[in-house]
């Protein structure tokens, strides 16, 4: 099995890169996925200047205190309880 990193970037309301997730997955093709949570990888978030924000695992977001923070959906980040994107659709902000 190969491993790869990937990095994916988040954006503040203007448009600015403010956090950077690494992700840690094996190559696997997940084109069999029909959810939308990104629930097959983990991956850490970062700030710009490195510093360790959170952790994501099962599409979950934690605090390194251990504190649930939300849900990664489609590369957006939410803030519901519910793991289903439909509930939590209605969470979303607009993109700038």
């Amino acid at each position: 099995m190969h491993y790869s990193c990937d990095v994916d970037t988040f954006y503040d309301s203007s448009g600015e890169p403010v956090a950077y997730v690494l992700w840690d997955s094996a190559d696997e093709d997940d084109s069999d996925n029909d959810t939308d949570i990104d629930d097959d990888r983990i991956g850490w978030i970062y700030s710009f200047p490195g510093q360790p924000l959170a952790w994501v695992t099962n599409g979950a977001i934690y605090a390194y205190s251990g504190r649930f923070l939300g849900w990664l959906v489609n590369g957006w980040i939410v803030d519901c309880p519910s793991p289903k994107p439909r509930a939590a659709a209605k969470w979303l902000i607009s993109r700038p």
